[in-house]
């Protein structure tokens, strides 16, 4: 992580960083590409998944899964709008993307949800089975006291994870 007054005092670093970091080179020799910006790597890290599934799978490769074409597409930093089926892996399409670009350049990433029930347990998940303690729920359902500790959680991530 880079000092927050490092980047205040030379701005033009901070693009560099962001190519170091998040652009791969796309050489199979550099080891840190090989580990950061692998679906499939990221898959196992935080998820302990061998691999995405298989079905539904991407039409034009048939044996290609559209869960991993959705993942590889995202954490390259294009834009995409996939539609899977109930059961088709939707929250990892968008959950390691996010863990990516945090890992990478400490970037927030906002998920909008209109299943309240889903985003706590979503959130619950990545707690304990992936072990990502920076994510929080803000939904409807909680006090103005929960909502109140919920933003404050971020605030406080977002000035002690700030590049």
């Amino acid at each position: 992580m880079l000092l927050y007054w490092l980047c205040r005092e030379i701005p033009r670093l901070r693009p560099y960083l962001k190519n170091l970091r998040q652009v791969p080179c796309n050489s199979p020799e550099c080891g840190y590409c090989v580990e950061m910006h692998s679906p499939t790597k990221a898959l196992q890290k935080y998820f302990g998944f061998e691999s995405f599934l298989a079905k539904p799978a991407l039409i034009t490769q048939p044996d290609r899964s559209l869960q991993e074409e959705i993942v590889s597409t995202a954490m390259a930093g294009r834009s995409l709008l996939g539609i899977l089926p109930t059961g088709g892996g939707k929250s990892l399409c968008f959950q390691i993307p996010a863990l990516h670009r945090y890992a990478c350049t400490g970037a927030l990433t906002i998920v909008i949800s209109p299943l309240q029930s889903l985003m706590r347990d979503q959130v619950e998940n990545l707690r304990t089975r992936a072990g990502v303690l920076h994510t929080n729920a803000l939904y409807g359902l909680l006090t103005p006291l929960e909502r109140k500790a919920c933003i404050d959680r971020g605030t406080l991530l977002q000035s002690s994870c700030r590049p």
